[in-house]
């Protein structure tokens, strides 16, 4: 369902694309503007800005900031439209109709982080939730690309967290209030096996002397690869626990299952 090409393209099931780029911005259109060495090849006077309005000094205009002089890049979402009639001009097929497909952007087209832009994209599709993991939050993109390989072999350590992260930092500091490491690549998970309804799933090895770093709610577990410092997954807690520094705690052994297509 997702084909990444790079870093800064991915498409989903064929017909939505998520595609990182420098984010629109709106100004007032003025004389320095217009003169900037980045924004001048573009969008002159008289001419159309990036949202098709005509450039007038004094007004309004949108324009894309490539060098992202004033804010970090984002995610923009697209869709395969209906398709465009051509008629070809030259070569074998002159003076035929040839259909043509256009990717035009989403009504809500730009987010702040890849994983909300395909988390938009796959709302668009109508896609249940269970296509793409049962209930789970996050999955990192290798997990993805890797099927259920990635835990298997890297996941080594297993964090409980007062909310929801998003990213390594997150889940074993912004956010752990204790954790379990392993202490080696791949003994977080066991190997690939059959799915419980259907596809393939594999079970974490259950948790009976996990460190509690910090007193609060816990929420939320995550399973992490130290040595590359990357979140693998992340989900919550059956029920929120409240824990107390200096304490352990326990995580039972839990199934990340990936059905068979439907």
């Amino acid at each position: 369902m997702f084909k990444r090409s790079g870093e800064n393209l991915v498409e989903v099931a064929g017909r939505v694309r998520v595609e990182k780029g420098p984010r629109r911005r709106q100004e007032i259109a003025t004389a320095e503007i217009l003169d900037d060495k980045i924004t001048a090849g573009h969008y002159q006077e008289g001419k159309p800005d990036a949202a098709g309005k005509t450039i007038k000094l004094g007004e309004s205009m949108d324009f894309i900031d490539w060098r992202g002089r004033k804010a970090s890049p984002c995610w923009y979402v697209y869709v395969l439209k209906g398709i465009d009639e051509v008629v070809m001009t030259s070569g074998p097929q002159a003076g035929q109709k040839l259909g043509q497909a256009r990717w035009v952007p989403a009504e809500t087209p730009a987010f702040d982080s890849e994983d909300a832009a395909l988390s938009y994209a796959v709302e668009l599709l109508g896609i249940s939730p269970a296509a793409i993991g049962p209930s789970m939050v996050y999955l990192n993109d290798v997990v993805l690309d890797s099927g259920l390989d990635i835990l298997d072999t890297a996941a080594d350590r297993f964090d409980i967290c007062s909310q929801e992260p998003a990213t390594y930092t997150e889940a074993t500091s912004t956010y752990t209030l204790g954790n379990k490491d392993h202490g080696a690549s791949g003994t977080a998970f066991g190997a690939p096996q059959d799915g419980d309804t259907s596809g393939r799933k594999v079970a974490s090895t259950a948790v009976t002397d996990g460190s509690v770093t910090g007193t609060g709610t816990a929420s939320h577990w995550a399973a992490s690869e130290v040595g590359n410092t990357r979140l693998l997954a992340a989900n919550s807690l059956s029920s929120s626990q409240a824990v107390t520094s200096g304490n352990t705690f326990a995580l039972p052994s839990f199934d990340i299952e990936i059905p068979d297509p439907a």
